[in-house]
């Protein structure tokens, strides 16, 4: 892997500082994402994984993987 240098910033006397080093997140971590959908269809989907006692999420990374493996672009 490339040793890329930190991003520095300037300070008011034009000398170059490092900024905070960017972290690495784990693949494994869970990070927000925001939809923005119909009001009725937001019900209808947290109905839909309340009925079989899913979460949300749960469902939604189900529901992805099995659209990646039926519409898989090669």
């Amino acid at each position: 892997m490339a040793n890329i240098p930190a991003p520095t910033k300037k300070t008011n006397n034009g000398v170059k500082k490092p900024t905070k080093a960017i972290e690495q997140t784990p693949p494994d971590s869970t990070k927000p994402l925001q939809l923005k959908l119909p009001e009725t269809k937001k019900n209808e989907y947290k109905a839909f994984a309340a009925i079989r006692g899913r979460s949300m999420n749960d469902l939604f990374l189900e529901m992805f993987e099995e659209y990646k493996s039926n519409h898989a672009t090669n």
